[in-house]
């Protein structure tokens, strides 16, 4: 998760050839674990959990080479193996992929499987902050402002902080 962090931060200033590095890394601290090994005291197996840091982290990187479709493949393949996976207090990933999914689709301007996306998303975590400012995006794009004046009422009862700190680019 160390590499994660850091390939997460190289790619988001922009040194490429480090975040790739890492996400060698990652991957080949996936290759290594034992099929059958666990993820902390949960039943999900750690392949999966460490499958799901390299699916986000390459596409982090595709993004920052401008390669959105290859970053959408990728975090599909995050959200898919994230909904595979058990049960956890708390959960053995720690934020729902959906919302970066979300986000890449509306940036690559796919606007109507984004609003799917994000609307999946507040299906499974009920006002979640990130997925309620994505379709608030998706909302004002399309110019429905009935229906974004609602999402940003719930977005103002989720998120009690400067929505500037939301960004859709920052997934």
């Amino acid at each position: 998760m160390w590499h994660f962090a850091r390939g997460l931060a190289f790619a988001a200033t922009g040194k490429l050839t480090q975040g790739e590095a890492e996400h060698q890394a990652v991957t080949e601290s996936l290759e290594s674990i034992a099929q059958d090994e666990t993820f902390d005291m949960s039943l999900n197996k750690a392949r999966d959990v460490l499958k799901i840091a390299a699916d986000v982290l390459a596409a982090k990187l595709s993004m920052a080479r401008n390669e959105g479709n290859q970053a959408i493949a990728q975090l599909r393949d995050a959200v898919a193996i994230q909904d595979s996976l058990r049960y956890a207090e708390p959960p053995s990933w720690f934020y729902p992929v959906r919302e970066s999914l979300g986000a890449v689709l509306f940036l690559e301007r796919q606007v109507s499987e984004a609003e799917q996306v994000f609307r999946e998303d507040l299906q499974r975590n009920p006002r979640n902050p990130r997925s309620l400012f994505g379709l608030l995006q998706v909302l004002r794009s399309r110019e429905t402002p009935h229906d974004a004046e609602f999402v940003k009422a719930e977005l103002d009862i989720a998120w009690k902080s400067d929505l500037q700190q939301l960004n859709l680019r920052n997934f």
